[in-house]
Order: C-alpha cells, then sequence, then structure tokens
C-alpha cells in the first residue's frame, strides 16, 4: 500500500509541477532523476525532485517551497544565489524535509548548475531521518 501511494503521489506530481515550471533538468546523487523549479516571484520557489534511490530501490519525491536569498555570497565574479526552505518528502512514508541548495547560471546559455542538501524526518508510515544530496544541470524556459 505504501508503495502504491508514493507512485501515485509521484504520478501525480511530476506533471503538474512540470507544466509550470520555469526550468527543468536532472539531479545526480541521492536521489537520481528530475528536477523542476517554478518562480512565484523573486525571492520565493517551489522546487520539486522525482528520483530513484539505487541503494535501496525505492521512488521517492520531493517538494519544497524555498526562499531565494538572491545575492547571499559572491565568489569572484560568479553570480550564485542561495535557497533555504522546507517542504515534503514521499519515500515509503511522508516526512517533513528541510534543505539548502544553491545555483549558478552559465552565461550565454538557458542553463544552470545547482547542488541540493537536506534531511527528511519522518512522520507518516513509518519514523526515521533520512539524509540526502545531489547535484544537477537545469534548462531555464
Amino acid at each position: 500500500m505504501k508503495r502504491t501511494l508514493s507512485i501515485l503521489f509521484v504520478l501525480i506530481l511530476f506533471p503538474i509541477s512540470h507544466a509550470f515550471a520555469h526550468s527543468a533538468g536532472i539531479a545526480l546523487g541521492n536521489p537520481t532523476g528530475v528536477n523542476g523549479q517554478y518562480h512565484i516571484n523573486p525571492t520565493r520557489v517551489m522546487d520539486f525532485t522525482l528520483g530513484y534511490e539505487f541503494a535501496i530501490d525505492e521512488v521517492e519525491a520531493i517538494l519544497n517551497y524555498y526562499v531565494k536569498k538572491e545575492d547571499y555570497y559572491h565568489i569572484q565574479a560568479y553570480d550564485m544565489d542561495f535557497l533555504y526552505g522546507g517542504g515534503l518528502k514521499i519515500k515509503d512514508g511522508l516526512g517533513v524535509h528541510a534543505s539548502v541548495s544553491t545555483s549558478h547560471p552559465i552565461k550565454y546559455q538557458q542553463l544552470e548548475v545547482f547542488g541540493s542538501a537536506g534531511g527528511t524526518v519522518y512522520v507518516l508510515s513509518r519514523s526515521g531521518l533520512d539524509l540526502d544530496a545531489y547535484l544537477g544541470i537545469r534548462y531555464l524556459f
């Protein structure tokens, strides 16, 4: 039942989130899968990741609401955004997810590279702590 619920949520979440995304791409790490962002306004971002965790053979979905701190830090001439926020994660249970993320646009291209790290405390169907980290690239619409 848990697996069916997880797969159903993923199948519903992905088409809805992808249809309104301002960027979409791939994420490599834990989980490996697709990632997208919908920019609500200049400082608020909805982020989703639909991935597969190879170590335990499970599908998972992460939905985050980020607060974007533009120009939070600069490394020489790099334009990097810093984001932090929380949301939900479904993987054999429902959990509260908190994470930080950073992104850097590639000049003269409609691409950005990003990284994210976070943790989840499961509150429904099981208990426990889960950590994840991934890097990726997104196409900007």
